[in-house]
């Protein structure tokens, strides 16, 4: 049986969201981290090639190709239908071949310690988040990895846009906060690579004045958003987004 909140979220992607707006008005505000962020994947998810992978989700395994990572078995889940069909129209492109299943987060249909790697894009905010966490451990192998990449609901400008945008999203996703983040530490030993900062409003404003992304004040911006993530940490939870790496910590500890 799916919880209420599973169930309505099943529900709300099944029918679609409306994302480009939402996307259009961020649409620089991400140009110049996309390469870091590839970059950052392709490094960490090295760890799952050859190995037994699980993307709780059912397209961002379709870049594994791209990173030259090839598992040896990999698993893709979603909720929705239509999600899940997404990814499966991917995979006669990719030299990638994965297992995908219908399947709840929150009840993962796999023995304990089965994967080496488990990974996903803009999906925790969507769960339960401290349930889903622990299936994720409980499915993970004790030297395991997880790499997820979420939104962070702190930053203003950010939430700004989010609520003036409630099309693109479903009525029950929650962005990470401070609470998410530790509830992450007590459960893994976690790297955590911020993304936009500055970048948020001025890239809002880049959108009105430049056609193209990579302008030299978005460039800019981008160089001080990577000083201030290195010279002032207390910063980072005012970012966008948050790319979180960890092994799973001792769970008697």
């Amino acid at each position: 049986m799916l919880s209420e909140r599973a169930a309505q979220e099943k529900a709300q992607f099944d029918k679609g969201l409306r994302r480009s707006g939402y996307d259009d008005v961020l649409s620089h505000t991400d140009h110049f981290y996309r390469q870091l962020r590839m970059q950052i994947n392709a490094e960490e998810l090295a760890y799952g090639h050859g190995k037994t992978v699980l993307e709780i989700g059912s397209t961002a395994w379709a870049s594994l190709a791209d990173y030259d990572i090839f598992p040896n078995e990999l698993h893709c889940i979603n909720i929705s239908e239509v999600e899940l069909e997404k990814g499966k129209k991917l995979a006669p492109r990719n030299r990638n071949h994965p297992n995908f299943h219908l399947m709840d987060a929150h009840n993962l249909q796999f023995s304990d310690a089965y994967f080496d790697v488990v990974f996903g894009g803009s999906v925790l905010h969507h769960l339960e988040f401290t349930r889903a966490l622990d299936e994720i451990r409980r499915v993970l192998k004790p030297c395991g990895k997880i790499l997820f990449y979420e939104p962070l609901g702190i930053n203003p400008i950010s939430k700004a846009v989010r609520a003036l945008t409630p099309q693109a999203r479903t009525s029950d996703e929650r962005p990470l906060g401070f609470v998410e983040l530790r509830q992450l530490r007590e459960r893994f030993l976690c790297k955590f690579y911020y993304q936009q900062l500055f970048s948020v409003p001025f890239g809002v404003f880049s959108r009105m004045l430049f056609s193209d992304p990579s302008n030299v004040m978005m460039k800019t911006i981008f160089h001080l958003d990577r000083s201030l993530d290195k010279l002032a940490p207390p910063l980072r939870p005012l970012f966008r987004n948050v790319t979180v790496v960890g092994t799973p910590l001792d769970r008697t500890g």
